[in-house]
């Protein structure tokens, strides 16, 4: 297989990995805010489920920082177009 192509396929697979990625973490943010009710008293906000998404939301960014990561290092390795 040509060297070329292998890379092409391997960037879209990341491309495609960090996409579904966004959208996962657009739907966590959404979550916590829903969550982070400001009308709500302080004593009724749902503290354990907020900081399970909020880690959740941090482990899907740093998840998505190595992906972005990859597809940069494989953009840097086919050169310009």
């Amino acid at each position: 297989m040509n060297e070329k192509l292998k890379f092409l396929g391997k960037r879209q697979e990341k491309i495609m990995q960090a996409n579904s990625l966004r959208l996962r973490i657009r739907g966590t943010v959404r979550s916590l805010r829903d969550l982070l009710d400001p009308t709500l008293p302080e004593e009724e906000l749902a503290g354990e489920e907020i900081a399970q998404q909020a880690l959740e939301l941090a482990d899907k960014v740093n998840e998505l920082k190595t992906i972005v990561a990859a597809i940069n290092k494989i953009n840097e390795i086919l050169g310009p177009y």
